[in-house]
């Protein structure tokens, strides 16, 4: 949007005195009493291909009939570059922000991917409405002055905080959130990705301790379960009484077309094939002397497993994405097994070093899924394959 429909959109707001161009669809003619000068709606939006579309999109819709002025409101991430998008969106550092789009091109946008797009009328007063603009609009013109993360920080939730920042006196109570959020952070965070299994080990890796306590309800809210909670909420008024958030006017502005498919191997079976291909190897190793082979693995588990540490360390220590916690794939993903193999490897005694390890692969298997929710059985699989090695390397002698 440029700098003119800004200044449109705030005077719009102040005065009602703005003119604007003419959208495609909005089907709303003012009435004579223009009580329905403006109109504010969720928009929800079906998952995309992209990780960071996986669980779906949400965006506030803001329409004035009598100005013809119809946007919606997405709170986006503001880079173009793929490889960015996933290190910085895993990371929670990715700048992000409102940003104006008229409504024809939103829908079309999404429209292109096969993605539908839900539209749902929200029952706020003129003045809740006028406000809700404003602050849009404000914080659009701010730029992208916010952090993305794919839990807290949100389209969702930036939306519901958005909403519900501008309702002067008149709370939104929730009286029944959905079920899902009777679950911790961990397994909201596995059940809304369960349709996308690489990106629920990716998420699950990262939350760390995150994963075994309970945010703010707003905070973990998504596009899948918003509209459940906003038709089991109302609006009170001062005076105590309450009327729906939602004004019961739905509207489909896209139908779905593109159904995500089913990854064709899934972590867990990723991790099983490597389990499988270690022992193999483990057993050619010992019973055929096949030292080789079993040596290229361990340099290549190694270095998957060093520059996985080095990432999760970056992410948990650095980036500090949901303040300091403890990461219990650290255990498992860290550049120490690397470091000790090059200071070590040719000192005497150096293989008790691979006894200790495997003994901390194998707490971590058999303990961790009792007292955290973050670890989910890939995680298990894959430490079994070290492991193996691990043992492989302490037992087997020159």
């Amino acid at each position: 949007m440029n700098q003119i429909n800004k200044i449109l959109l705030f005077i719009l707001i102040l005065c009602f005195k703005v003119n604007g161009g003419a959208q495609t669809y909005s089907t709303y003619v003012l009435q004579p009493d223009s009580s329905n000068f403006v109109y504010a709606s969720l928009l929800v939006t079906t998952p995309g291909e992209e990780a960071y579309s996986a669980l779906g999109h949400c965006a506030i819709r803001m329409e004035c009939p009598m100005h013809k002025l119809d946007y919606c409101f997405s709170f986006e991430m503001g880079t173009d570059s793929p490889w960015f998008n996933y290190l910085s969106f895993f990371s929670g550092q990715t700048p992000a922000g409102f940003r104006a789009i008229e409504t024809a091109d939103y829908v079309n946008n999404y429209k292109a991917e096969g993605r539908g797009i839900q539209q749902y009328e929200l029952n706020l007063t003129t003045h809740q409405k006028q406000e809700l603009w404003r602050y849009l609009d404000e914080d659009m013109v701010a730029g992208q002055h916010r952090k993305f993360d794919f839990i807290r920080n949100n389209c969702a939730s930036m939306a519901m905080i958005a909403i519900q920042m501008k309702m002067w006196m008149e709370p939104i109570v929730v009286k029944k959130w959905p079920e899902q959020h009777r679950m911790n952070n961990g397994e909201l965070i596995f059940y809304l990705s369960r349709n996308a299994p690489w990106l629920q080990l990716a998420m699950m890796t990262i939350v760390g301790t995150e994963a075994d306590v309970f945010w703010d309800e707003e905070h973990r809210i998504s596009p899948e379960l918003i509209i459940e909670a906003l038709s089991n909420a109302v609006i009170q008024s001062e005076e105590g009484s309450e009327r729906p958030a939602l004004t019961g006017n739905h509207k489909v502005l896209s139908e779905q077309t593109f159904f995500p498919q089913p990854a064709p191997v899934t972590p867990i079976w990723a991790f099983t094939i490597l389990l499988a291909l270690v022992c193999i190897m483990t057993a050619l190793e010992w019973w055929l002397k096949w030292r080789m082979p079993a040596k290229v693995l361990d340099i290549l588990l190694l270095l998957f497993q060093t520059m996985s540490g080095l990432l999760l360390l970056y992410m948990t220590v650095v980036t500090c994405m949901f303040g300091l916690h403890w990461n219990w794939c650290l255990l498992m993903l860290n550049p120490l097994p690397f470091l000790l193999w090059l200071f070590f490897r040719k000192r005497n005694g150096s293989r008790k070093v691979y006894a200790f390890y495997a003994v901390i692969l194998l707490l971590f298997i058999c303990v961790t899924p009792i007292i955290t929710t973050q670890i989910i059985t890939a995680h298990r699989l894959l430490a079994a394959s070290f492991l193996v090695r691990c043992l492989s390397r302490y037992g087997f002698r020159s």
